[in-house]
């Protein structure tokens, strides 16, 4: 008896070390990419593959425009209450990435989020 409790609280440790990863510590690029799937298509979370394009192009993003070139547009996404809004929030990004690398970040996420 004594193990099966043992066994049950470490299952229920690990149960609540991923919770708390999912809910609050995930990087702010797949907080994004999960708010951005929940406002523009809805539903379950976005399918592994579709979450992994979204992350790398917020990434490549990140890397051209620096750390303070994409805190404020993942936080506008965060906060966003419309798939357009978010889109918006993206849009704010073409100043310090430049407009042409913006668009196709936004393909490409476009991509992600439909799942092509």
């Amino acid at each position: 008896m004594r193990r099966f409790l043992e066994l049950l609280l470490a299952a229920g440790l690990g149960i609540g070390i991923v919770v708390v990863y999912l809910t609050w510590v995930r990087p702010p690029e797949v907080r994004a990419c999960t708010r951005l799937h929940a406002l523009c298509v809805g539903g379950d979370a976005p399918a592994p593959q579709q979450l992994a394009a979204c992350v790398d192009g917020l990434r490549e993003l990140k890397k051209i425009g620096g750390e303070q070139a994409l805190a404020a547009p993942l936080q506008c996404i965060a906060t966003a209450d419309s798939c357009g809004e978010a889109g918006g929030c993206l849009i704010g990004t073409a100043q310090a990435t430049g407009v042409g690398l913006l668009q196709g970040a936004l393909q490409g996420l476009q991509k992600s989020l439909q799942g092509k």
